[in-house]
């Protein structure tokens, strides 16, 4: 397979830098349920492989059983963010870019220094150039999407449980109004 039929956005002076593949399931649990995905992430080690990144350039970053929810939590995401600044990564490789984005700030830096350091980002589907202003944009995207309902989920959970609430209440009083407007069963 050749690079441009992985992406033509990949060139050589990417292919001389290191490939950085993320791994991250946020909790142990995660770590024993979702097995088929761990087992995916690795795989976009072969995906590096098969853009043309040598195996020695090829850097896995494993941040299994870290939560994004405590602060410094995820010393290995700073170093990829160091790695990026430096110029050393070529491209960042997760399966979903919602791995990388568990807060606004921290993705926010991630795609701002890509930007200057001519890093690509990929989810093994798309490859992302920060540099192209279509690319950034939908980047910024997906990182909010990944963002917003760790944030909203606790609220929708709410908003549903009431909803359903007052759905049972108005059902509840339906019953009552045609049991009291029926007419009597007794004969006369």
């Amino acid at each position: 397979m050749t690079i441009a039929t992985i992406d033509a956005k990949i060139r050589a002076e990417h292919l001389e830098r290191r490939a950085f593949v993320y791994i991250r399931q946020s909790s142990p649990q995660q770590l024993r349920d979702h097995v088929q995905g761990r087992r995916r992430q690795f795989q976009m080690t072969d995906w590096a492989e098969h853009a043309g990144w040598p195996k020695e350039r090829i850097v896995v970053i494993d941040e299994e059983g870290k939560t994004a929810a405590i602060p410094k939590a995820r010393m290995a995401f700073g170093d990829l963010i160091t790695a990026v600044g430096r110029g050393d990564a070529g491209i960042v490789i997760s399966l979903e870019v919602s791995r990388l984005a568990r807060n606004s700030p921290d993705w926010h830096h991630l795609i701002y220094l890509s930007r200057w350091t001519d890093t690509l980002i990929t989810d093994g589907e798309t490859v992302y150039d920060p540099k192209l202003p279509a690319d950034r944009m939908v980047l910024g995207i997906r990182g909010q999407v990944a963002i917003v309902p760790s944030g909203l989920t606790g609220r929708c959970n709410t908003a549903v449980r009431n909803r359903a609430t007052r759905l049972e209440e108005r059902i509840a009083k339906r019953s009552e109004a045609s049991a009291s407007t029926r007419p009597s069963s007794r004969c006369f």
